[in-house]
């Protein structure tokens, strides 16, 4: 096996350029011994320049992680949800945005884990995240609205009775 002078790395024999930093291996001289680190201030010889027509080979994006896109999944369709559940404020509305509120927890922790095993894809594993937070501050307010709202009505329900009973208790003759 070759080995590139330039950055150290190892080649198959027979091989004409290094596929790591693109440096000429014909008449190449020896890799500097291990450990060696260039003087401070380094910079290429003037006039150096990567042989023409050559590029390095593109890495391949690996496959996103399918936690990350069900976390995703998960958040968009929470924040969807609490939307719904807002807008409708009906029986329903406590328990839309309840499980929207699970859904976006498990969405967050799905984003987070797929980013951080996925070596790709991070850009919607951030998506995820984002979307599951704001998820989840928006099911937790419409909870507390939809809490105070029952507290308020509860509360106006009483007096009404109260009212009522006094009403009935009356003498009116």
């Amino acid at each position: 096996m070759a080995t590139c002078p330039n950055c150290g790395r190892e080649l198959p024999e027979g091989t004409k350029f290094c596929g790591y930093c693109g440096t000429t291996l014909e008449n190449a001289q020896p890799a500097a011994p291990q450990g060696y680190a260039p003087p401070q201030g380094y910079a290429p010889p003037q006039g150096y320049a990567p042989p023409q027509g050559y590029a390095p080979a593109p890495v391949p994006a690996g496959p996103k992680s399918p936690m990350m896109i069900v976390g995703m999944i998960l958040s968009i369709t929470a924040l969807v949800l609490c939307v719904v559940a807002l807008i409708l404020f009906s029986q329903v509305t406590f328990w839309l945005s309840v499980v929207a509120l699970v859904m976006s927890i498990v969405g967050v922790i799905l984003s987070a884990k797929g980013k951080h095993k996925s070596g790709s894809g991070r850009g919607m594993g951030t998506a995820g995240l984002v979307v599951g937070i704001i998820a989840i501050v928006f099911s937790a307010i419409v909870v507390i609205i939809f809490l105070a709202a029952i507290g308020f009505v509860a509360s106006k329900t009483n007096d009404l009775n109260r009212l009522y009973n006094e009403l009935n208790n009356y003498n009116w003759y």
